[in-house]
């Protein structure tokens, strides 16, 4: 399946997140690495000649990047505010001998405020979307030119 994927301004939290765009089905997927926000919009079937879609949106209240010393990377989206027991348990998993706490991180977004409560987000991370796209296109310039809605994606 053919796919266009780039960066877009964050419905959630105004940052930068990726969308991929199946255009032949019509199918999208966001996904904020800085809010948690995450987006689908899926196809459910194809009925006389009609897909029909289904659509899947969570706010989202923060991000969990854990990244291995082996570069293995696990990301969760936090999609509900989490309780204290959560967090702790999420906390721990930074104390393994394997983690990469340079690369990693552990950001609530509550009540539009980002909390970093362990880890390094990227150098990216706090740049508004406005900021970010100026970024990119000033990086790779001549690259894109006269696709100015093309941002490319970097963490």
């Amino acid at each position: 399946m053919a796919s266009l994927g780039f960066a877009i301004e964050c419905p959630n939290c105004g940052r930068s997140a990726f969308e991929e765009n199946f255009y032949k089905t019509d199918e999208t997927y966001i996904v904020c690495y800085r809010c948690g926000y995450n987006y689908r919009r899926i196809m459910k079937g194809e009925f006389d000649g009609y897909i029909e879609h289904e659509e899947m949106e969570f706010k989202g209240f923060g991000v969990i990047l854990l990244t291995k010393k082996n570069q293995l990377r696990e990301l969760t989206m936090i999609n509900d505010p989490m309780m204290e027991e959560e967090i702790d348990a999420y906390k721990a998993r930074f104390a393994d001998e394997d983690v990469d706490f340079e690369n990693s991180y552990f950001v609530t977004f509550i009540d539009g405020e980002f909390s970093v409560l362990l880890g390094t987000p990227s150098e990216n991370f706090h740049l508004s979307f406005k900021d970010y796209k100026e970024k990119m296109l000033m990086k790779y310039e001549g690259h894109y030119e006269d696709m100015d809605f093309f941002v490319p994606i970097e963490e």
